[in-house]
């Protein structure tokens, strides 16, 4: 199955603080490109089949930027997905003279100067596309879960474990499990034309379709609800279990979200397991989406897995999927940031360990 990220990433100085130069990268190197906020800067890698060549493509993505911030001046990227040290709440905007970012700007604020992982599984078939979508639309607060790394904010614990999730708005509010293309594309045409959206990219949710040209030309599913995930591993694991995820429903094709549950009792269930995530990750409560039953967030990641290892063994996904494991074993990147501050580590010391630590395991030596 295709695979393709598209990484979001902060930029600072050598002492923790982000500062805006994404105008000045993206003018100077191809390969990138700006968001609203010009403290964020985005690339991708793949599509591709097999997992190394993303992760190798990724790496090398991650070292090209790093280079360039070192020439400009001893900038780097950033640990965590919302700004960690400074106090301002000033939007930086990009270009001015854009329309869709002074919207942004506008509507939102500082809100939106965030960042995240977004991983895309090539699905072409529409029915299967929109069938995946539902599933994995309430699905997702268990890939938020297993990447959260947003606790500290402004230089302080903010009491969540994505302050990122909390604080970006999901738009419109309320986005349907839609059953086909057809209501797809009826319902984005018909929100921009009443203004609840300002363009087609306007859809912030934790998974949507996309393509080419959402809505009518559509090849990919994309989850967006992951917090930035730095360590490869890591995301080596969360990205194959989502791909295990799909091929098992492209194989099991009577499982649907919506199947004997109302979508207004599913789309509740979905915003409160992804608030619940936002604020205790791994260790929250959520509600199964099969039939509202409650349970952990840890029975219900070790359930998704032992039902997706035949399929993941099948397509040789499932040395990868030991990462999850490791991973509720000894918590996600918020969990244990979490422990190190309560246990005396300060707030700017521990940003720059990450951030370090984060070159080190992209092989970067400045």
């Amino acid at each position: 199955m295709l695979k393709g990220v598209e990484e979001e990433v902060l930029i600072g100085d050598r002492s923790g603080h982000a500062v805006g130069l994404s105008d000045r990268i993206t003018r100077e190197f191809s390969g990138f490109a700006t968001e609203p906020d010009l403290r964020n800067v985005e690339y991708t890698a793949g599509p591709h089949e097999e997992m190394e060549t993303l992760l190798s493509e990724l790496a090398e993505k991650r070292r090209e930027l790093r280079r360039i911030l070192a020439d400009f001046g001893h900038y780097r990227i950033l640990p965590g997905a919302v700004i960690p040290l400074d106090e301002t709440s000033e939007f930086l905007i990009t270009d001015a003279e854009n329309d869709y970012y002074r919207f942004i700007r506008d509507a939102y604020g500082d809100r939106i100067v965030t960042v995240s992982t977004h991983v895309s599984l090539g699905v072409t078939d529409p029915n299967e596309l929109f069938r995946l979508y539902r599933v994995l639309r309430c699905e997702a607060a268990m890939f938020l879960a297993l990447s959260a790394c947003s606790p500290i904010y402004r230089g302080r614990l903010s009491g969540y474990h994505s302050t990122r999730q909390h604080l970006f708005p999901q738009t419109p509010e309320r986005v349907p499990l839609f059953a086909d293309q057809e209501a797809f594309v009826g319902w984005m045409e018909a929100r921009i034309a009443a203004g609840e959206m300002f363009n087609r990219r306007h859809l912030w949710v934790g998974a949507r379709p996309n393509g080419p040209q959402t809505p009518r030309e559509l090849n990919r599913l994309e989850l967006r609800i992951c917090d930035s995930i730095a360590d490869r591993d890591e995301l080596a694991a969360i990205v194959a279990l989502l791909e295990a995820r799909a091929l098992f429903l492209l194989e099991n094709r009577d499982v649907d979200a919506v199947a004997g549950r109302s979508e207004a009792e599913l789309l509740d269930e979905i915003g409160a397991n992804e608030e619940a995530a936002a604020r205790r990750s791994l260790d929250c409560d959520v509600a199964r989406w099969q039939d509202g039953r409650r349970t952990s967030m840890r029975s219900w990641i070790m359930d998704l897995l032992d039902e997706v290892l035949p399929t993941a063994r099948r397509h040789g996904l499932d040395g990868r999927l030991d990462g999850i494991s490791a991973l509720l074993e000894r918590g996600n990147p918020a969990q244990r940031w979490i422990r190190r501050v309560e246990n005396g580590e300060s707030v700017a010391e521990l940003v720059l360990s990450e951030a370090e630590e984060a070159e080190r395991r992209d092989g970067f030596v400045a």
